[in-house]
């Protein structure tokens, strides 16, 4: 299904899907079974419904609620709000500052590179990371050293960055926790990821 211009509300119904909303902030609905949802131009309210779905922003702020199955939610450029739902599924906030709700499951909260900023008002926001699910934060696809290569992150709890380029720390906020990454050594965080609702993370929490 193709949307074009305008504000154009698809629906698949059951069967894999593959529908494109084009230009202006459309409404798209996957019905059952595995589909592939695109927003394009606009800020779009798609949603996955049943089966293994893949939602994927552009332009725009848009909604994206993946519903039941393991579904992957890509934000795209904007400010999203990515919703899970039921079952294990992958969150790519991607670009822009987005809000991110995994759902029951054991969810993957998915960063890279410029994918969340450096100052607190930027951060992207994980609202309901569970380690009870198994809810993972991946930020295997970014270089913890600043200059190239492909360096992971080196856990160091809730201590102060000692001065050493590819530490990852967090501290307390006032809604729960702040994840921050230090690539160049300076002591500073270069990036940062709230979550909310929760005293304490692990390296266990990770994927570094």
């Amino acid at each position: 299904l193709l949307g074009g211009d305008g504000i154009d509300t698809l629906s698949g119904n059951s069967g894999f899907d593959r529908i494109y909303g084009g230009s202006g902030g459309d409404i798209i609905s996957g019905g059952a079974d595995r589909d592939l949802l695109f927003g394009e131009g606009g800020d779009d309210t798609i949603s996955g419904d049943g089966g293994n779905d893949l939602l994927q922003g552009h332009n725009g702020e848009d909604v994206l609620d993946g519903g039941a199955g393991n579904d992957v939610v890509n934000g795209g450029a904007g400010n999203d709000t990515l919703l899970g739902g039921d079952g294990d599924d992958i969150l790519i906030g991607n670009w822009g500052i987005d809000t991110m709700t995994g759902g029951t499951g054991a969810d993957t909260f998915l960063f890279k590179a410029g994918h969340t900023g450096s100052y607190a008002h930027l951060a992207d926001t994980i609202l309901d990371f569970s380690q009870a699910d198994g809810d993972i934060i991946d930020l295997s696809q970014i270089d913890a050293l600043a200059g190239g290569g492909d360096d992971a992150f080196a856990f160091i709890g809730d201590a102060a960055f000692s001065g050493t380029a590819g530490e990852l720390r967090y501290t307390a906020t006032e809604n729960g926790l702040m994840v921050e990454g230090d690539t160049d050594g300076d002591g500073v965080a270069d990036l940062l990821i709230a979550v909310d609702g929760l005293a304490d993370l692990t390296a266990s929490d990770f994927v570094l």
